[in-house]
């Protein structure tokens, strides 16, 4: 197995707070639920929950710091209890586990929301702000949260003792196995209301239709993932709300295509531009370049515009503008000679292309009017 430090992506000082975050992110990462039918996932998260079970026990991880996986690994896999490991990861995946029931139920992270936007390609170039409608969990405006209505009151629950929780714990030759659940005489929440909010019901939080204004930066593709922290349902038992993740679906271009931050296009050139040279006004992101294209150019030679190209979503350089010329070979026998170049040519056929083509990117590169 590969170096537990290097596993769970710290350093050999990580502290203790360090370890559990990095833990945190890579269970909910790899765990079976949310990678289904993934081998390598499966195997990741075991690496991960052991890795974690040694690091976070000191004496474990002293041993291991001497004498590597051979010090905690005496008696062959997991060793010893499993208090604060379960703990840990019950906490990841159902919030507030407490194994000893003298906490009350745990600030939980509220859900997080996810948004898919389709954008054009011109949109995706520029970056634009737009504004989206969405439902969110919100805490009650009634009760403010409270889940009861005013004036009533709230109890210690008997049957969790205010943990909201309930868990058994089984002793077995692989040593303790432990199931927990959420506590249905108080729902989670460790405490019986007298009267329950009629509003949400005693939830604390109800649905809320609301519009958010959201900046698209240029350069986004299919890949990117734009996260808005803290805009997501609000948290269970004082805990902070979660995220928003917007997800784009970009519109491929009929003419332009993108390939990571460069751009191509086709340009069309007459066989006399090809043979003798041409000058010729590209539009580009950056306003019109004029390019020289050289005698003898052949069919798809390449020029490139640089910096010319996508945006940068982390604010780096612009990718190129890469020309790549094609021309129309007339056929039958040619003598190269320069009057009968020029009366065989298909000049107009050529050039209107072309201008359609330039046309196209000059709307194509001039912003939209919501345009960051």
């Amino acid at each position: 197995m590969r170096d537990f430090y290097d596993i769970l992506g710290v350093n050999r000082g990580a502290d203790t707070a360090e370890l559990k975050s990095a833990y945190r992110k890579l269970a909910k990462k790899y765990h079976p639920d949310l990678n289904p039918e993934d081998e390598e996932a499966e195997k990741n998260f075991k690496e991960v929950n052991y890795a974690y079970e040694v690091l976070s026990d000191p004496d474990k991880r002293m041993r291991y710091d001497r004498f590597g996986e051979a010090g905690v690994n005496q008696q062959g896999g997991y060793s010893g209890g499993f208090g604060d490991f379960f703990e840990d990861i019950f906490d990841i995946f159902g919030g507030g586990f407490n194994g000893r029931g003298s906490r009350g139920p745990q600030p939980r992270i509220g859900e997080d929301i996810n948004f898919h936007m389709n954008l054009s390609f011109k949109e995706s170039v520029f970056g634009l702000e737009r504004e989206i409608n969405l439902k969110r969990e919100v805490s009650c405006h009634k009760c403010e949260g409270e889940g009861m209505e005013p004036g009533s009151s709230k109890s210690t629950c008997p049957v969790c003792h205010g943990s909201g929780q309930v868990k058994q714990v089984q002793r077995t030759f692989l040593g303790q196995h432990v199931t927990v659940g959420q506590c249905s005489n108080c729902n989670g929440t460790g405490a019986v209301i007298e009267t329950p909010c009629s509003n949400c019901n005693g939830s604390g939080r109800e649905i809320r239709e609301e519009t958010i204004s959201v900046k698209i930066p240029a350069g986004v593709d299919g890949q990117s993932v734009l996260t808005m922290r803290g805009m997501g349902h609000t948290g269970i038992n004082g805990g902070p709300p979660g995220d928003i993740y917007i997800y784009f679906d970009v519109a491929e271009d009929e003419k332009i295509i993108r390939q990571g931050q460069n751009l191509w296009v086709d340009v069309p050139l007459t066989l006399e531009e090809a043979i003798f040279g041409t000058s010729i006004n590209v539009p580009t992101i950056n306003g019109v370049k004029k390019v020289k294209v050289s005698k003898g150019t052949q069919f798809l030679d390449s020029e490139i515009i640089g910096g010319a190209g996508m945006p940068s979503t982390r604010g780096n350089m612009n990718g190129d503008l890469i020309l790549r010329y094609t021309m129309e070979i007339p056929k039958g026998s040619l003598e190269i000679k320069s009057k009968e170049i020029k009366r065989w040519k298909l000049h107009n056929k050529v050039v209107d292309q072309r201008t359609l083509l330039f046309e196209h990117m000059s709307e194509t590169f001039s912003k939209v009017e919501d345009s960051i």
